[in-house]
């Protein structure tokens, strides 16, 4: 029992760690809907907006707990999608694009950094809502079993 508590205080520290040194330029804010993130300064096209820590414990594919939040990767060969995940951080609380706006941000996943970064795709103002394609993001498949 010491021992697993341990290794859980360790990982823990290193979660941590490794969250502290992420880039982060957003803050969430409670709105009429819900909970939103929105950038915290202006930035720029290309400008990293936010980074966010994948867990080394993947979801399992029957976890029900959040099931609209969870990611996956498209495997290389067969082009099924596997690993299902859910990234640490603000990364939950970006809102989808509507009619009446466009995306300002784009995603990309590192498997080997375990990391899920937001890209600014265009300039992005401060206080300025944070939103993404939906239809353009590939690392989510329409359905998770």
């Amino acid at each position: 029992m010491k021992m697993v508590l341990t290794q859980i205080i360790q990982k823990s520290i290193k979660m941590s760690i490794e969250m502290s040194r992420l880039i982060d330029n957003t803050y969430i804010r409670t709105t009429e809907t819900g909970f939103l993130c929105y950038a915290d300064k202006a930035m720029e096209k290309g400008d990293i907006v936010m980074e966010c820590v994948i867990p080394a414990e993947l979801v399992t594919s029957n976890t029900f707990f959040m099931r609209f939040s969870r990611w996956a990767w498209k495997d290389d060969g067969d082009n099924s999608f596997e690993d299902e995940f859910i990234p640490l951080g603000n990364v939950l609380m970006v809102d989808t694009v509507d009619m009446n706006h466009e995306p300002n941000i784009k995603w990309s996943v590192s498997k080997e950094e375990r990391l899920v970064r937001g890209h600014a795709i265009k300039k992005i103002l401060k206080d300025e809502k944070l939103l993404y394609s939906y239809d353009d993001h590939k690392y989510k498949p329409e359905e998770l079993s």
